[in-house]
């Protein structure tokens, strides 16, 4: 099962390139948690942590609705147990400030029984705060 979860994940981001949400949802179990945890969650659209599956589309409509990602590129990943990690290039426009955002994410997948419970995002927060929140630099 392990070798599969690289390639469920790596499904995953296909589908979100091609705007799939069905498909990722298909892989999502219904008590998963999924997100990028910062003191930031109130001034980035797509922060904060969504419980359940139903929540998780929100993640996604915040990113479309504000980025217009230029690069999304995932590589390294690594598989352990239940547990897929995998490092995350972007780069992006941000469209409400106008800013590009040029970022490196350490990507973290927990699964059981072949599907999501748990996705969390590490990257610069700062960062991206600074790109989205109009009037920051």
């Amino acid at each position: 099962m392990s070798e599969n979860l690289g390639e469920i994940v790596k499904g995953i981001y296909a589908a979100f390139g091609r705007g799939d949400l069905l498909f990722i949802l298909e892989h999502i179990a219904s008590d998963a948690t999924w997100g990028i945890d910062s003191v930031a969650a109130k001034e980035v659209p797509w922060y904060g942590i969504l419980t359940g599956k139903t929540n998780i589309p929100k993640f996604f409509s915040a990113l479309g609705e504000n980025a217009d990602f230029t690069i999304f590129e995932p590589h390294d990943f690594v598989v352990a147990g239940d547990q897929v990690f995998n490092h995350l290039r972007y780069e992006a426009t941000i469209r409400q400030s106008g800013r590009r955002l040029v970022g490196f994410s350490l990507q973290h997948w927990t699964f059981r029984g072949g599907r999501v419970v748990r996705w969390r995002g590490y990257e610069d927060t700062a960062a991206t705060r600074g790109a989205t929140v109009t009037g920051t630099v």
